[in-house]
Order: structure tokens, then sequence, then C-alpha cells
């Protein structure tokens, strides 16, 4: 599978919280068939229901009971990480994924000053490098461009497995309860059309190959009609 499927699956796996095998998608050739397998993995019904609807009122439930607020309070527009303390956020977002039973959920991301540390430390070595190779050694500046991205690339390897376990922060993208939204409708108190599956499957085969309402259909094959990478 090429770079353009793998994340296409990526994409998929993350809208609806399920996971394809490799022997799974090698078999789906088409939007209706990749389809058809992840409705196969959820919580099917014949009945439509706004499915963001159903996630914020999921959402608001816990919010209600966890942090002792009104009904009225909780709104989409809801800024809630003013509720949670900076020392108990990864307790309290992995609470939250728990009791919403969501299958995707946002990962957690380092405090601010370290990531604006790694990124700084992470440049540097390159710029290091960069002038090493060119200045010191007289390779040039192109080798030294090449040099310093590979010793880029190498620490910033290096540098997030170092820090994997400082990632204890919501990530600073999601502030209101409607960023959150996306998340909770992979909750497996939520049920599925298989409408509702064939929209989504749209939106995110439509938004990674880039295919227009005009040159989209169930049937196109993903690499004869759409182009995708074998």
């Amino acid at each position: 599978m090429g770079l353009d499927g793998v994340e296409m699956v990526m994409a998929l796996e993350e809208a609806f919280g399920v996971d394809l095998a490799n022997d799974e998608v090698a078999k789906t050739v088409t939007p209706r068939l990749i389809g058809d397998v992840i409705f196969s993995k959820l919580q099917s019904t014949d009945q439509k229901v706004c499915q963001s609807q159903r996630a914020f009122y999921i959402l608001r439930k816990q919010f209600m009971r966890k942090f002792g607020l009104r009904r009225a309070e909780v709104t989409p527009d809801m800024p809630f990480r003013r509720l949670i303390p900076v020392e108990k956020e990864a307790v309290v977002w992995g609470e939250l994924q728990h009791a919403i039973n969501a299958r995707s959920w946002p990962k957690l991301g380092l405090p601010p000053w370290l990531r604006y540390l790694q990124m700084t430390l992470t440049f540097s070595v390159f710029a290091a490098v960069f002038l090493l190779f060119w200045k010191v050694l007289p390779v040039g500046p192109e080798n030294g461009v090449i040099l310093g991205l590979l010793a880029m690339a190498v620490f910033a390897i290096i540098a997030c497995r170092v820090t994997r376990r400082f990632k204890t922060r919501i990530p600073p993208r999601y502030r209101r309860i409607r960023d959150i939204v996306p998340y909770a409708i992979t909750s497996n108190e939520i049920k599925w059309t298989r409408e509702q599956v064939s929209a989504i499957v749209k939106l995110v085969v439509q938004e990674q190959l880039g295919i227009s309402d005009e040159k989209y259909w169930e049937d196109a094959h993903f690499v004869n009609d759409f182009g995708m990478d074998r």
C-alpha cells in the first residue's frame, strides 16, 4: 500500500475508532467495500440519529457528573480546560475517555515550555551541523543542508522517545467541548447506520485523496479511478 493508502486508513481508523487490519484493507478497493468493513465493527442501527448531537449529550452527562455542573452550564462552547487542574490533566483526560467509552481519543502532549525547548534544540542541531560541514569542513552548502536535516531528524526521534514520559498535558487545540465531539462520536454508546458510515468515509476519502463531489462514487476503484498510490 502506498503512502496515500496508509494515510487514508489511519484517518478512517481515527474517525471511527476502529482498527483496520492489513488483510482487511487489501480487499477493500472501493469506498463501499471499506465502508462495509468499518460498519461491521460498529454498533449498528436502522434509526438515523445525529451523531454529533448524540456525542455532545454523552459528553454533557459526563461533565455534569464529574465536575458537578448544571445542565445549562454545559454547552458546546464551554471552555472545559478551566475545570481541570494542570497537574491532573493526564488523569482526568484518561478518566473522561473511559467514562465516555471512546475508541479514539486525543493523545496527551508535552508541556508548552518543553515543547518549545524541544523545537528550539532540534533546529539548533540543524544549524550547528550545517555550519560545521559548510564552514569548517568544506563540503558545500547543499551537502551541509542534507547532513543538517539528517542530524535534525535523528535528534527529533531521540527527543520524542526521551520526552515520552513527560506527555501529561491536554493538547492546546482542545479547548471547548465541541473540539472533542469528533472523538466522542467513537463512543461505543453511539450506534451507526450504513448511510452515516458512508458519509464519513466519503469525507475522509475526499480529504485524503483530493476527490471532488463530481468524481466521487462508492464503487470507484481507489487506484484506477482515484489515482491512489499502489
